[in-house]
């Protein structure tokens, strides 16, 4: 840690606290991911082969694609294939995500800026970089131990996780949406069993209704169009018996 002091004491010594042009220089190229430096690698628009204005439906399409091309369970023991897999992830997250990605195309035009060949002029001011605004303001004591947190605390990429994140929300929505139609196919089938059911009824409660009807409508009939001479006989008959039980009490 010694030969950091002079470091220290140079930082302490600018007239803003901040860290030097340089030193903020290389602040900044540790937080970009996939710049273009040197030309050595692409931004994550190349990666995922799409253009700048390009919409979240494309981004999410091309990922799709590209993903399922170089998943790591496709291309066994393929080195390449896991790099650039990892390299699609890293592009879609930041694409992905409107706050990232804004920050990415400031920090890209910046750097397309710093690298064009008529940005040469040396007389005027240097212009900081300033790609994330929130980082700037860090100390160097500060610096020094969140380089060493990150890189003991690294995660290592969980391919499982990844595949579950953006596979496995995909097959839940398809099967949501099977369940969602098998279920309505079968509300329209009970719906329609049920209003053949109903005209069956209605039919058979009016064969029924019109039977009633009419075996009511016959007996009335009848009982009004009686034969007189069998009712005058019928008389006939009880006067004769009570007569019968008259003469039959006067005996006695």
């Amino acid at each position: 840690m010694r030969f950091l002091r002079p470091v220290f004491f140079a930082v302490s010594q600018t007239p803003t606290g901040q860290l030097p042009s340089f030193s903020r220089q290389c602040f900044s190229n540790r937080f970009i991911s996939s710049s273009r430096v040197c030309g050595a690698r692409k931004n994550h628009y190349q990666v995922l082969n799409v253009p700048q204005h390009a919409d979240k439906r494309a981004l999410k399409a091309q990922f799709y694609k590209l993903s399922m091309r170089y998943h790591p369970d496709k291309n066994p023991g393929d080195e390449d294939a896991s790099a650039k897999f990892i390299e699609i992830n890293e592009a879609y997250s930041t694409l992905n995500d409107d706050f990232k990605r804004q920050e990415y195309d400031r920090t890209m035009e910046v750097l397309d800026s710093k690298a064009s060949p008529f940005n040469h002029n040396r007389t005027g001011p240097r212009r900081t970089v300033r790609p994330y605004e929130s980082r700037d303001h860090i100390r160097p004591d500060d610096w020094i131990l969140y380089r060493r947190s990150q890189r003991s605390s690294r995660p290592i990429y969980d391919f499982g996780k990844h595949e579950q994140e953006h596979y496995g929300r995909a097959a839940e929505k398809r099967e949501h949406t099977r369940q969602a139609r098998l279920f309505k196919t079968l509300y329209f089938r009970k719906l329609q069993e049920a209003e053949k059911m109903e005209s069956r009824m209605m039919y058979v409660c009016a064969l029924v209704g019109f039977g009633v009807f009419f075996l009511f409508q016959s007996g009335l009939i009848q009982l009004i169009f009686l034969d007189d001479d069998g009712l005058d006989e019928n008389l006939a008959d009880i006067y004769r018996i009570r007569e019968a039980m008259d003469r039959n009490r006067e005996k006695d």
